[in-house]
């Protein structure tokens, strides 16, 4: 925050917290590790947790899972997240890399707070998701 001018958007539930520097909900999300592998930080260290990629719209989403479904690709996740807002398709890639691509992040002026949590508003696919429209303000 102070070499970077990121501002803390939002703290997860599970220790970690979000940090935005250019109007997304999150630019970057740091999570305790949980790996005890010496390839990895020790537990309780900051890691990559995963990279995110934006596209435009959720039909782009369909078409994203259905591309990985075909190709036999297991999804980590799909629906929309509870913080953030956004729609996303989630996986591993072949070096084992969580990868998100998502669409509709919440945008947040400086000084604005995050939506309030609603466990309610966190849907496991994207077909609940497209039914379930989030609330464009909160």
């Amino acid at each position: 925050t102070e070499v970077l001018n990121f501002r803390v958007s939002d703290n997860a539930t599970v220790g970690g917290i979000f940090l935005t520097g250019i109007g997304d909900h999150h630019t970057i999300g740091l999570f305790p590790s949980d790996g005890d592998n010496a390839e990895f930080p020790p537990e309780g260290a900051v890691r990559l947790h995963h990279f995110a990629f934006q596209v435009e719209t959720m039909d782009e989403l369909f078409e994203i899972r259905s591309y990985l479904q075909e190709r036999g690709i297991p999804l980590v996740w799909e629906g929309r997240r509870a913080m953030g807002g956004h729609t996303s398709v989630e996986f591993l890639d072949p070096n084992g890399y969580h990868v998100e691509l998502y669409c509709d992040m919440d945008q947040l002026r400086p000084g604005q707070p995050s939506r309030p949590r609603n466990p309610n508003a966190k849907y496991d696919t994207l077909e609940k998701s497209k039914a379930n429209p989030k609330p464009p303000t909160w």
